[in-house]
């Protein structure tokens, strides 16, 4: 199943409109920085070009997948953009339900913060996006927190690596 359909029934989504206008604020208020931001961003990418970006992180997004889904036993899709991917729990964590696979997902997302590795906690998976100035030794050492996690998680220990 490389599907991740959406799950309005599970935590982060508000489903309930606002008062008054605010419902049509598309989730957020206006930021005079954004525009100037988002130009300053893509101006770069279109420097740097989009094909050379994904030249670029393919390769790591590659090692993650294969680490996480041969030695980890997690779940990834067969198939994700080459700058990012989606990381799940595996048969092995025994998630039954979409409410304990969400949970599964903020403890990972919380454990990495606390090493300072940050990505994003979805409904049913870590968003791992790598930047430009990714090492292989920064994907290393992500995969290496992530497996003291799943080892932890699957023990219901609390292993320190040394």
């Amino acid at each position: 199943d490389d599907e991740v359909p959406f799950d309005a029934s599970l935590p982060g989504y508000p489903t309930a409109f606002r008062h008054g206008a605010r419902r049509l604020d598309a989730g957020g208020r206006p930021n005079p920085i954004l525009l100037p931001m988002a130009l300053d961003g893509m101006s770069l990418v279109l420097q740097w070009g989009p094909a050379a970006i994904a030249d670029t992180l393919a390769p790591l997004t590659q090692r993650i997948r294969q680490k996480c889904t041969q030695e980890l036993g997690l779940w990834t899709p067969a198939r994700h953009g080459p700058h990012f991917l989606g990381v799940g729990p595996g048969p092995a964590d025994a998630c039954k339900t979409p409410e304990e696979v969400a949970v599964w997902v903020q403890a990972a997302a919380k454990f990495l913060k606390e090493r300072r590795i940050y990505v994003s906690a979805k409904l049913k998976v870590l968003r791992v996006a790598p930047h430009l100035y990714t090492s292989i030794a920064d994907v290393d050492r992500f995969l290496d927190a992530l497996a003291d996690f799943v080892v932890q998680r699957r023990l219901g220990t609390t292993v320190a690596r040394l």
